[in-house]
């Protein structure tokens, strides 16, 4: 391990008391080889769906619940990892995923359970400055899960944005107006009961995690081959493969695998995945994971734990950090 401390944030929903918990972690070498993870900060808040970072700003987006609504909050931390609330807006649902867009102007959300897309505008010091627009979505798969459109990340791809929607088996891709509104302008279908649920983009491919039917797929930015193309996202065999978060690093990608516990590192190439192999996350149900520096850190929602992985072979488990229902994960810089 790099003896430069890493500093991540994770965002959590208890699972038995409610609520929810941002923490600030740093992650630093110990003398035994392994990890030591240090609490910089917490802040208390409802359950938290996702984390975001600004693109260039020091401040931190968590998509979360307040009773019966969804609330985004930015969040801003200092050189020392303290964390504090600049500012807050309610969300017409409950926000399963945020995008921070590129340019650090606009904030969207998608809502699993409402069948939509939010917007939100940014003022220059990154502050919510209040919800410009809402998209509903509509459609339906073969899946007992898929009876209605469930809208589960966000994400930009050349300006415009990519939404997997895990209930209508399509990824939607959605542009903003000069007068701050959504418009659908592709409807990109992948196979019946596929699920797609997360996706990041390289080289021309738009990359997605299926979650129920356990694949990585993926095609070029309009569809054209209706993602014909994939991978299982496990060789397990294990009874429920249903994979969550997915990660470019590099000439490679990654995919958390709940269920086997597994994390899918595969090479990518312009034709797609290849060398494709698994290491073990620590636990058995690993939501999201991100890469800092030369770590894997794995948020197990069911483990309530962080778990800190080596980045290389052999991916020796480094560090166990107790949280209660953690969600989201996402590397900090430093301030």
């Amino acid at each position: 391990m790099s003896a430069e401390p890493r500093r991540v944030a994770v965002g959590s929903a208890h699972r038995s008391a409610g609520g929810g918990r941002i923490e600030i972690l740093e992650l630093a070498p110990s003398p035994a080889g392994d990890s030591v993870v240090r609490v910089a900060s917490a802040v208390t808040t409802g359950p938290i769906a996702y984390l975001a970072r600004h693109p260039r700003l020091p401040l931190l987006y968590a998509a979360s619940e307040d009773g019966s609504q969804g609330v985004v909050t930015a969040y801003a931390w200092d050189a020392e990892g303290a964390l504090e609330q600049r500012s807050a807006g309610r969300s017409p649902g409950r926000p399963s995923h945020l995008c921070v867009s590129s340019d650090g102007a606009h904030l969207l959300t998608a809502d699993y359970g409402t069948s939509s897309v939010s917007l939100f505008r940014l003022e220059a010091d990154g502050s919510i400055a209040g919800r410009l627009d809402e998209l509903r979505c509509e459609g339906s798969g073969p899946s007992a899960r898929q009876e209605s459109s469930h809208p589960h990340q966000v994400v930009e791809v050349d300006g415009a944005f990519f939404v997997p929607d895990l209930g209508a088996d399509l990824v939607r891709r959605i542009t903003i107006t000069p007068g701050g509104a959504l418009r659908e302008t592709a409807r990109l279908a992948v196979p019946p009961g596929s699920g797609p649920r997360h996706a990041v983009a390289a080289d021309g491919l738009l990359y997605v995690a299926c979650e129920l039917s356990g694949e990585v797929r993926w095609d070029g930015f309009d569809g054209a081959a209706g993602f014909a193309s994939g991978i299982g996202s496990s060789a397990t065999g294990a009874d429920e493969i249903m994979p969550s978060a997915i990660r470019l690093v590099g000439d490679r990608i990654l995919v958390a695998n709940r269920g086997p516990g597994t994390v899918l590192d595969a090479r990518r190439t312009p034709g797609g995945l290849v060398d494709a192999h698994e290491f073990a996350s620590g636990g058995t149900w690993p939501r999201d994971l991100v890469v800092a520096g030369d770590l894997v850190v794995v948020a197990d929602h069911r483990a309530d734990a962080v778990h800190v992985v080596g980045g290389i072979e052999p991916h020796q488990l480094l560090a166990v950090h107790r949280v209660s229902g953690p969600t989201s994960v996402v590397a900090l810089a430093a301030a």
